[in-house]
Order: structure tokens, then C-alpha cells, then sequence
């Protein structure tokens, strides 16, 4: 009977879907699958009942499993930044691997003490999603840039007709000034000719003068 539900217990592991590993209250490696052990390209050595969570973490940050530490002791820093997390806790988080895969991992505790974890590949969701929101924001800046070139041109074409006013205004003044313009020059012609039929008379009665004189 522990055979037969051994063997279903591992038929059921090597068929989910995601990778899972359990670890006891020592932080020991208790349980995993296939699907765990490829995820990070774990070696057989590490692969064995007993291996120490720290192992498995300094692995992973040696071989670039992580997200990237810029720090001068990656491992130890990776080791504090998960010991923070409460272990008897729910917790899920989601690692950009360098190698562009993103994992999401979900983390139960268990009464015993330790905690089962699921490792999730969502890369190809995590993509469609990135896509979406790219899409969205190129959507939202073509919708600005449109609404920018319609109230531009809506300016332009205000500025236009404004224009056009102006230039009429300027056409009807410069018509006027040009009626001002011709009556000064015919007043001016006749202020002329006044003038000289005003010098004639004058010469006129000087000569008169000079006789009678």
C-alpha cells in the first residue's frame, strides 16, 4: 500500500505543471519535482533529500538564476533579502531572470514547519502582458500626438482666418490712404496753380506801378 501511494504521490508531482520543491522547518530539501530541478538546471548533487536551502540559492546566483545582485557578495545578499520574507507566511513574488524568464513563486507554509513552494515560468504571459501594456501606451501617445496636431491645426486655421481679416483691413486702409493720397496732390496742383496766377497779378501791377511812377 505505501508503495502504491508513493507511486501515485510521485505520478501526481512529475505531472503538475510547474516545478514544486518542499522544504522542512531545518530548511532542507525534502520533496521536489522534474519540472523544479529543470527550471533552474539544478545538478544531481544538489538534487538529494537533506540539501540545504542556502545551497540551492548560492547556486542559483552563481549560474545567473536570480535577478541580478549589483553587490560585492551576491549570495549572501540574495540569502538576507530572503530571509526577511516570513516563513510561516503566504508570499508570492515574481524573479526576472537574466536570461529574460520570468518565474513567479508562491509559497505556503506548512503546520510541520518549512514551507511548499510552487515555481511558475510565466515568461509567456509576462510577455502578451508587456506587449498590452506597450500597446496601450503607444495607443495614448498617438491619441495625444492627434489631439496636439488638431488643436494646432485648429490654431492655424483661426490664425488664418484672422489673418485674412487683418489683410482685408489693411487692403480697405490702404484704398483710403491711396483716395487721401490723390486728393493732397490735386489740392496741391491747384494750391500751384493758384500761386502761380497770384505771381502773375503781382508782376502784373509792379509793371503798373513802375508806369504810373
Amino acid at each position: 500500500s505505501l508503495k502504491i501511494i508513493n507511486s501515485r504521490f510521485r505520478a501526481a508531482l512529475e505531472n503538475m505543471p510547474h516545478g514544486l520543491c518542499m522544504f522542512d522547518a531545518e530548511k532542507r530539501l525534502v520533496v521536489w519535482n522534474d519540472h523544479y530541478a529543470n527550471l533552474y538546471r539544478f545538478p544531481p548533487e544538489l538534487l538529494k533529500v537533506g540539501t540545504p536551502h542556502d545551497d540551492m540559492v548560492a547556486f542559483r546566483v552563481e549560474h545567473g538564476l536570480f535577478p541580478r545582485e549589483d553587490s560585492a557578495d551576491p549570495v549572501s545578499k540574495k540569502l538576507n533579502e530572503l530571509s526577511q520574507i516570513p516563513f510561516d507566511q503566504m508570499a508570492s513574488r515574481i524573479d526576472e531572470l537574466p536570461d529574460g524568464r520570468h518565474i513567479r513563486v508562491s509559497r505556503q507554509p506548512i503546520q510541520a514547519g518549512g514551507w511548499v513552494a510552487v515555481h511558475e515560468d510565466i515568461s509567456e504571459s509576462a510577455s502578451r502582458a508587456e506587449q498590452e501594456k506597450r500597446r496601450a501606451e503607444i495607443d495614448a501617445a498617438i491619441k495625444s500626438f492627434r489631439e496636439h496636431v488638431e488643436i494646432n491645426l485648429t490654431s492655424v486655421k483661426d490664425g488664418a482666418a484672422d489673418l485674412k481679416s487683418i489683410a482685408a483691413a489693411l487692403s480697405t486702409s490702404s484704398h483710403a490712404a491711396y483716395q487721401q493720397a490723390a486728393g493732397a496732390v490735386r489740392a496741391s496742383n491747384e494750391a500751384a496753380s493758384n500761386v502761380g496766377t497770384a505771381s502773375t497779378v503781382a508782376i502784373e501791377l509792379a509793371n503798373s506801378i513802375m508806369a504810373i511812377d
